[in-house]
């Protein structure tokens, strides 16, 4: 098993939080299995599980194997073609949107993010000092009443886009107010669309954090749809991203299987 290198390994034919070159070059390891390269990520839990990311593109590498983000479609498949399923469990839903309808709110994302507009002297930045973005990081975490299981892999992961910025041409918006950062968000362009990666707003600015929105979908105009990722197995975050009116939901299952059984 070896590291995933985003510049020569197998890329997904999919939009997913999870199909960034940022993050599986930061997550994701490599190994062949039946003439196929077979990428897997660390299972949270079970340290020394490697799951594969998604389900595998050749149907002999469906038994036997272990999947951490399998779609109600990738089951089917699985089903179809006969093979035994151990183990099918929702783990996470990721949600997905239409770029147009943040670059033209309507409803709550409009009223809030008009709200901080129009109460608020501000500046839009699209760079920033990175020991500045680390001293309102802090600031921001300091806000946190609770961190969820995985928050600290999404602080790694975090630290590891900072120091990437350029490398992977994460876009980027920062707001300023009275000389000081007040939030900031970044995205990257992916498969069949765009990322939304972190947004990190302070909660003392009223509609801050859906103004960051409108800011960063304007950045990927040309783009029609994108994902900002699951809930996190945070109650919080779930309910927040919900809030957002998402155009799709699709969840995602921790998927075991066994051996084709034959029919008869």
């Amino acid at each position: 098993m070896k590291k995933y290198n985003s510049a020569k390994d197998k890329k997904f034919k999919r939009l997913s939080y999870f199909n960034t070159n940022i993050y599986l070059d930061f997550f994701a390891y490599t190994f062949e299995r039946n003439n196929e390269t077979i990428v897997v990520i660390q299972d949270i839990l079970y340290q020394h599980d490697f799951p594969s990311i998604f389900l595998p593109s050749k149907k002999k590498n469906w038994e036997c194997a272990s999947v951490a983000f399998a779609t109600q479609n990738d089951i089917n498949k699985v089903k179809d073609n006969n093979i035994e399923i151990f183990l099918s469990k929702k783990v996470e839903t990721e949600y997905y949107f239409l770029t147009k309808k943040f670059i033209s709110p309507e409803g709550s994302l409009l009223r809030q993010s008009k709200y901080f507009e129009k109460h608020n002297d501000y500046k839009i930045k699209h760079s920033y000092s990175k020991d500045k973005i680390k001293l309102f990081y802090n600031n921001w975490k300091s806000q946190k009443t609770r961190d969820g299981i995985l928050f600290e892999d999404s602080e790694a992961f975090f630290f590891f886009c900072l120091s990437n910025l350029k490398k992977y041409n994460i876009q980027q918006v920062y707001i300023e107010k009275d000389g000081a950062l007040a939030g900031f968000a970044w995205g990257v362009i992916a498969e069949k669309g765009w990322v939304g990666l972190h947004l990190k707003a302070d909660n003392s600015y009223r509609g801050l954090s859906r103004f960051l929105h409108v800011e960063r979908a304007k950045m990927f105009s040309k783009l029609k749809r994108f994902t900002i990722g699951t809930g996190a197995a945070e109650e919080g975050i779930v309910e927040y991203k919900k809030s957002l009116h998402p155009n799709e939901e699709i969840d995602l299952y921790h998927l075991l299987t066994g051996s084709k059984v034959n029919s008869l």
